[in-house]
């Protein structure tokens, strides 16, 4: 949890202030705009790609089989 929340954090930090950096040395926000659409594009496909794996998980299945008894 601690890696996660590390990652996160930093992301979140890190990452608007590179994004502008990049943007005024490109001279227009055009960059800031492309990087954020493709970042959310990015964020659905893992989104979508986690509930698969959540999906195959053992402790899904344990939980669920508790709740049915």
């Amino acid at each position: 949890m601690g890696i996660m929340f590390t990652v996160y954090y930093a992301v979140n930090v890190g990452g608007p202030w590179l994004i502008g950096l990049i943007a005024k040395q490109a001279g227009s926000a055009r960059f800031a705009f492309d990087a954020s659409a493709i970042s959310l594009g990015v964020a659905v496909i893992l989104w979508l790609f986690f509930r698969h794996l959540a999906s195959r998980s053992p402790f899904i299945e344990n939980a669920q089989a508790v709740n049915r008894r």
